[in-house]
């Protein structure tokens, strides 16, 4: 199969099967105001709230006007999303997706769990990862006008997903370093921040904007943030956060949690014993993304909501998922134990529908993104 081909029909099966699996219904406060900004974008209502994500709904809006349906604008909305984060993950790893790495890469987060109920709820994460890896990839690459589209990029993700900023700041700082147009950089990436802010101020008002951003802020770094200041207990904040990496993210075994975890799991464990000390030296993140990772993780560790929503691991799970492709494609080039790749891949899609795709729509909870969301009242939107 050719790369071009390789391509097209990845991104076939990232719209299909987020279509397949697409949300008829509100799951809770926050996807209710995405859902309303969608047709009554309104700030001061809190249509979203605060940082208003105008980018993101602005995308949503015209596959809707498209579509007519909210459920299936999300959806192609996220199947994209899906597919571009697959497509960064692969350039910063440097690896096309016909070669044994690519496409254990590929597979790892077509198939991750997280990725695939985020591809599908009415929020901007996905796509907020999908405009950071890209921008990452561009400003790392040896064009001069890809590195002015990373920027550019950059300044659009904020209006995606702001709180994935820390992240991107190791990326920025790096590339601006190493060249002497530090100026249009700098530009392109106001040029980017523009295209969104200034619409936002001149439809929300900037009165209005300002209350907004003063009461949200103030809210979630002191009252309903999930923050330091309102669960301080460091240690629990600590095994959260690890199961938010190890079992939300790569659906792998946790208490409660469905044996088929086990088994990717105990095929994972394996895999790193099998290749030990092979992969550090075969590996290669990107040094400026690899800390970016750990920028990122120290600002959701004190500053996000890692305790009861674990979707602020997101953005972290490519990085990760590029070693993990790295091992696995290893054992497949060398043949040592290749059935852990199977077992490893195979199970993800069972432990998928398991939670997402079997259950009956008036039964489906989200037990990785919002573990103590209330979902008794669902409304169907369509």
């Amino acid at each position: 199969m050719s790369e071009r081909v390789a391509w097209m029909v990845l991104l076939t099966l990232c719209l299909a099967s987020r279509l397949w699996s697409a949300i008829y219904y509100i799951e809770d406060p926050d996807s209710l105001r995405f859902a309303l900004a969608i047709s009554d974008y309104d700030v001061a209502k809190m249509q979203p709230h605060f940082p208003a994500y105008p980018v993101f709904c602005a995308f949503a809006k015209i596959i809707y006007s498209i579509t007519g349906r909210y459920a299936v604008a999300f959806a192609v909305l996220g199947g994209l999303a899906t597919f571009a984060t697959i497509y960064f993950s692969l350039a910063l790893a440097n690896k096309r997706i016909v070669e044994p790495v690519g496409i254990v890469l590929a597979l790892l987060l077509f198939f991750n769990p997280l990725v695939w109920l985020m591809g599908n709820r009415y929020m901007p994460d996905l796509t907020g990862v999908a405009l950071a890896l890209a921008s990452c990839a561009f400003t790392g690459a040896h064009s001069a006008k890809k590195v002015l589209a990373g920027y550019f990029i950059a300044g659009l993700m904020l209006g995606v997903r702001l709180s994935y900023a820390p992240m991107l700041l190791p990326p920025l700082w790096a590339t601006l370093r190493a060249v002497s147009e530090r100026a249009l950089l700098v530009g392109a990436g106001l040029a980017g921040v523009a295209v969104w802010l200034l619409p936002l101020i001149a439809i929300t008002g900037w009165d209005d904007l300002v209350a907004a951003a003063r009461a949200q802020t103030t809210g979630h770094f002191t009252e309903f943030g999930g923050t330091v200041a309102t669960e301080p207990d460091y240690v629990r904040r600590a095994v959260k956060l690890f199961e938010g990496l190890w079992a939300d993210g790569f659906g792998l075994y946790w208490s409660g949690r469905h044996w088929v975890t086990l088994v990717a799991a105990i095929a994972l464990l394996g895999t790193l014993y099998a290749i030990g000390r092979d992969l550090l030296r075969h590996a290669s993140w990107p040094r400026a993304l690899w800390w970016g990772g750990v920028l990122y993780l120290a600002w959701v560790f004190f500053f996000q909501n890692v305790v009861y929503k674990s979707r602020h691991v997101l953005p972290l799970l490519p990085v990760l998922a590029i070693g993990l492709a790295y091992a696995l494609g290893r054992i497949w080039i060398s043949g040592v134990f290749p059935l852990l790749i199977l077992i490893h891949c195979q199970f993800r899609p069972h432990a998928i529908n398991i939670w997402v795709v079997v259950k009956r729509p008036g039964e489906h909870r989200c037990p990785v993104c919002e573990r103590t969301a209330d979902h008794r009242q669902l409304r169907r939107i369509d």
